[in-house]
């Protein structure tokens, strides 16, 4: 999660994100797409398609956790969403195009994910961080809280990494607590 928040700071993008079980329906996405761009970053008509007005939507970051635990029926019909060429997905009322989204997806079951929507993503697998890694980003966080790290034991550290099990968060609340 915070991965897809830094990327989407890193871009200005607008950002979204949802839990697996909270996505039943792409409407409920564009639903809070849409709030999420607010008032100054609306989509623009753009054309029709079947009767159906096609808007053109800026870019924006969509995160989606557990994404293994959104029906087939969602995931399917997301897949035009997911297209190379096509970027578009039809609403009840409109046709969304959406060329300069990006889709970042989590799950730890990818083996649940439908073939066509899984054929669709690039597979990239993140390695756990190690006691160095969180003892650093401690480290970090101590000094950033206004407290200097060099006032505390060395071996602290990778004790408080090690209390955290090696989740940045939980080592944070850590130290939080001993500072």
């Amino acid at each position: 999660t915070e991965m897809a928040r830094r990327v989407a700071k890193a871009l200005g993008m607008p950002f979204v994100k949802l839990d697996g079980p909270g996505l039943t329906t792409r409407e409920k996405l564009f639903d809070l797409v849409d709030a999420q761009l607010g008032v100054q970053q609306q989509p623009r008509q753009v054309g029709e398609d079947a009767g159906q007005p096609i808007f053109s939507y800026p870019a924006f970051v969509v995160f989606i956790d557990e994404i293994h635990l959104v029906t087939q029926k969602v995931q399917e019909s997301l897949l035009t969403m997911l297209e190379t060429r096509d970027r578009t997905v039809r609403l009840s009322n409109r046709v969304a195009s959406v060329p300069h989204a990006t889709f970042i997806f989590a799950t730890t079951q990818d083996s649940k994910l439908d073939k066509a929507f899984k054929s669709r993503c690039k597979e990239i697998h993140l390695r756990s961080y190690s006691i160095a890694e969180v003892a650093q980003m401690v480290m970090n966080y101590v000094r950033d809280s206004g407290v200097d790290p060099g006032s505390w034991e060395p071996e602290v550290f990778p004790k408080i990494a090690r209390l955290g099990r090696l989740i940045p968060r939980r080592a944070f609340e850590v130290a939080k607590e001993l500072m």
